[in-house]
């Protein structure tokens, strides 16, 4: 997959292809679609996920040491990371339990999608989230971000598709989409018909992932 930016004075428009595409026939594309002036650039063949409490103690080891262990035992508890041109990009020793770890992983955007859409991987004998590199923590009982159930003190379970109070798996509407996060948003209330809680394309989430990434 193959990432542009599209960029004029006003904006900057990050844009996703499947296959691997010459910049000049998308210059061309997009010059065709947009009528004003855009330059096209390549920004990445590649993207970052996140995997949380990886159980590896990394105080006795160098940075190196660590990111090759932590590679080495991926990559052989999932046999097809093998042909991937992956890297770790970070390690950190959790901030409580010095038994784990937080690994940055670096790889190929279809690869990087593949583990996104799992949503796990094993390593020795544990079986790991992967999330985004900016991760937006949401709760499955209220819909809301920044909190996860165990730490919800909403009294009312929300769901995810139409938004009225009650679990996804008692939902009788289920073709309408209601985001209960843009609805009282000042800036994207206008957006909260328009997808459900879960979207991962929710505006307000996306923001709140562009104010993760200036820390």
């Amino acid at each position: 997959m193959l990432f542009m930016d599209t960029k004029s004075s006003a904006a900057e428009i990050r844009v996703g292809f499947p296959e691997s595409t010459d910049i000049e026939s998308v210059q061309k594309l997009v010059s065709d679609a947009i009528p004003t002036d855009v330059s096209v650039s390549k920004i990445s063949d590649t993207a970052k996920v996140t995997i949380l409490n990886v159980p590896e103690n990394i105080d006795s080891l160098s940075n190196d040491e660590a990111k090759d262990k932590v590679l080495t035992m991926l990559r052989h508890k999932n046999p097809w990371l093998k042909s991937q041109e992956a890297t770790v990009v970070y390690i950190k020793s959790h901030y409580q339990n010095k038994e784990k770890c937080t690994v940055g992983l670096r790889l190929p955007i279809p690869a990087q999608q593949k583990l996104l859409e799992t949503g796990k991987v094993y390593y020795a004998t544990s079986r790991l989230n992967v999330v985004e590199r900016f991760h937006v923590p949401q709760c499955i009982k209220c819909q809301r971000y920044k909190h996860q159930a165990n730490d919800c003190t909403s009294s009312v379970h929300v769901c995810m598709l139409c938004g009225d109070d009650h679990d996804i798996k008692q939902c009788t509407n289920r073709e309408k989409r209601f985001c209960i996060n843009c609805s009282t948003s000042d800036t994207f209330k206008s957006h909260a018909n328009l997808h459900h809680s879960g979207d991962r394309l929710c505006p307000l989430r996306l923001q709140l992932i562009k104010e993760q990434s200036k820390n």
